[in-house]
Order: C-alpha cells, then sequence, then structure tokens
C-alpha cells in the first residue's frame, strides 16, 4: 500500500519533483540511488544463487560495502556523465518545457541499463562464473528486477528522501551549481 502511494504521489505530483539542485545533493541523491540498488540487486542475485537464507543475507551484509562503492563509483565516473549526456543531446533537448518527472524516468531508466550492464561484469567476476552466455543470461534477468526496483522503490523513495532533505535545507540561488 505504501509502494502504491509512494508511485502514485510521483505519477500525480510531477510539477514538484525533486531534483538535485547542487553537487552536494547530487552525492547524497545518487549514492541513495547506488546504495538502495545494490543492496536490492545484491538480495537479488545471492537469493537466487544460494535461496532464501541466513546465509545469503549475511553474504550480502559483508559484500555490501565493496558492491557500494563500486557501484558508486561507476555511477559518478561512467553512468551519469555518460546518461545527462545523452539524455539532453539526443533525447530531451528543452528541458525547460520538459516534465521533471520525464526528465527524471529517462535518466533513471537508463542509468539502469549503464548499472545492470558493469555490475553484472562485477558479479560475474566476483563468483568467478565469468562467460558470455552467463553474462547475456543475468544481464536480462537483472534488467528485468533492476527496473521495477528502480521505478517503484528505489526512485519514488529517494525522490521522497530529497523532497524531505530540501525543505529541511533550502538552499538559495547563490549556492546552486
Amino acid at each position: 500500500m505504501v509502494l502504491a502511494l509512494l508511485f502514485w504521489s510521483q505519477l500525480t505530483g510531477e510539477e514538484d519533483v525533486a531534483v538535485p539542485k547542487n553537487f552536494k545533493e547530487e552525492l547524497l541523491y545518487t549514492g541513495m540511488m547506488a546504495g538502495m540498488m545494490a543492496l536490492g540487486m545484491s538480495l537479488y542475485n545471492v537469493m537466487r544463487a544460494i535461496g532464501i537464507n541466513l546465509l545469503a543475507l549475511k553474504k550480502v551484509l559483508l559484500g555490501f560495502p565493496i558492491g557500494f562503492f563500486i557501484a558508486c563509483t561507476i555511477a559518478f565516473m561512467i553512468g551519469a556523465p555518460l546518461v545527462k549526456a545523452f539524455v539532453f543531446k539526443f533525447i530531451i533537448k528543452d528541458p525547460d518545457h520538459t516534465k521533471p518527472l520525464w526528465t527524471e524516468w529517462t535518466i533513471s531508466g537508463l542509468m539502469v541499463l549503464v548499472m545492470v550492464t558493469f555490475m553484472t561484469v562485477y558479479g560475474l567476476f566476483k563468483t568467478g562464473q565469468w562467460r558470455v552466455a552467463i553474462y547475456w543470461h543475468d544481464w536480462w534477468l537483472n534488467i528485468l528486477v533492476a527496473l521495477p526496483l528502480q521505478f517503484l522503490l528505489v526512485g519514488p523513495l529517494a525522490r521522497w528522501w530529497l523532497t524531505h532533505y530540501q525543505k529541511a535545507h533550502p538552499i538559495s540561488s547563490k549556492q546552486q551549481d
């Protein structure tokens, strides 16, 4: 129910969609997105491999710090710059006249594709199971889980958090990047 309300609020409140307004907010927001996605996808992949049990949870929690670091590094260094350049050059030519939620969803969807592409490689090398056929099989399964996870849970939660953060920490236009 809460999930449905978060998603519905994103659909109906398009003009109030929170977007990072400075570098600090960008770091916090992207870190939160990367962290929640890394945790969710790690849970999915480990439980798919060894089952739903306490050992899987332990493996996820022990592996999370390095996975989070790698996910953030990829998101900041590769994903965000590539996706934003692509989106604003080829898809959204006039951001000022595009609804903020559509911009956010476009960037989020393409970020999922980039992150799944790189993080699937990381997962396969970490488990020592690197094979091209396994990569494409796992990539497809990861896309099928990551897109709904991003659009139905992680994205709405991160935007909700950012909205409340921005209300609690208003910034002047001079502080914006």
